[in-house]
């Protein structure tokens, strides 16, 4: 599978990339992942998060400062993009 259409990968992330309550570095992480999504498609490995360019910006537990729920959703989205591609790819 080739990446992720732009539209769609913002789409899907809107929910971050709109809530003024994230700092800045929070929304470039956000942003990172959408990048990285639309490029590849899918983040199957979960370290990718873990090497430039994400680790400049930081840890995603440490720059949501705990909010579990947070991570949790983000990641969910991730998650629900790997199901949608299998979908399309099993038809």
């Amino acid at each position: 599978m080739v990446g992720l259409e732009p539209l769609a990968a913002h789409e899907l992330f809107s929910e971050f990339l709109t809530d003024t309550s994230l700092t800045a570095n929070q929304i470039h992480f956000v942003n990172l992942i959408v990048d990285y999504v639309i490029e590849n498609g899918l983040m199957v490995d979960r370290n990718v998060l873990q090497q430039e360019p994400f680790r400049s910006v930081g840890n995603i537990v440490q720059l949501f400062d705990g909010d579990r729920a947070a991570v949790r959703k983000i990641m969910a989205v991730v998650d629900e993009i790997e199901t949608n591609a299998k979908e399309v790819i099993e038809g």
